[in-house]
């Protein structure tokens, strides 16, 4: 079975198993045979360790002490994301598999919150390390959508993706990774509700970086909740003006 294939089966399903699975957020993966697979912690997150914000991640092997220098800049960089909780994120790990799902609530309506889903072309002006952010395919032609990113903890190692992308407006964005230094990646956005909405942000991932699997997986944690925070405060700036009295 093809890469892509692969995984669109494996998103489908794993958000099967989200509607299905009582106190699971949706898009999660349900570890298979327990004994040398991680399990989620409280909150559905992996490696969670009692008495750690959530959110925290056990090194494995001894990753971070054998590196000093990455891995205080790595933890410092932990605390800075569990000081914002606006966006919910959860994610999980299944052997190369990686399962983001993350919400945020947002006081508009779904109009211009669609608005500012599909504004490709200025993402990268509201949300912070996305360096490039453009439509690349001709009008009229299915969407491909070019970005290109980086890491603030790792400068070095670019994010760069181009995805094929389907609107189903005005609730649904879906899209896949086509080229780039992601191995693959499927995954969708919704907007639920009319006024407010809360956007949801759905992905499943195999990453490939040459890093080990938590340090991917703090990635794709922080990917999702930069986004999903800066969306909703690049649709609360636009609805500013109409709330005027």
């Amino acid at each position: 079975m093809p890469l892509l294939q692969r995984l669109a089966t494996l998103f489908a399903f794993s958000r099967r198993r989200g509607r299905n699975t009582p106190g699971r957020p949706k898009c999660f993966f349900s570890p298979r045979g327990g004994a040398g697979r991680a399990q989620p912690g409280p909150g559905g997150l992996t490696g969670h360790t009692p008495g750690r914000p959530e959110g925290f991640l056990r090194p494995i092997g001894g990753w971070v002490g054998r590196r000093p220098a990455l891995g205080a800049l790595y933890a410092l960089w932990l605390v800075a994301v569990v000081a914002h909780a606006d966006a919910r994120v959860r994610v999980q790990a299944n052997e190369a598999v990686i399962s983001v799902y993350a919400e945020i609530d947002s006081r508009v309506d779904r109009d211009l919150a669609w608005a500012v889903l599909t504004d490709y072309n200025r993402w990268s002006e509201f949300i912070p390390d996305l360096h490039v952010s453009r439509v690349i395919s001709p009008p009229g032609e299915p969407i491909r959508l070019e970005q290109r990113g980086s890491i603030p903890w790792l400068p070095n190692f670019p994010l760069v993706m181009i995805a094929l992308v389907e609107e189903y407006p005005p609730r649904t964005i879906r899209f896949q990774r086509i080229a780039g230094n992601i191995q693959a990646l499927v995954g969708e956005w919704q907007i639920q509700g009319k006024s407010p909405v809360r956007l949801v942000y759905r992905a499943t991932v195999m990453p490939g970086f040459p890093m080990p699997p938590e340090a991917s997986i703090e990635i794709f944690r922080h990917d999702a909740k930069v986004r999903l925070e800066a969306m909703a405060r690049e649709m609360e700036r636009r609805a500013a003006p109409s709330r005027k009295p």
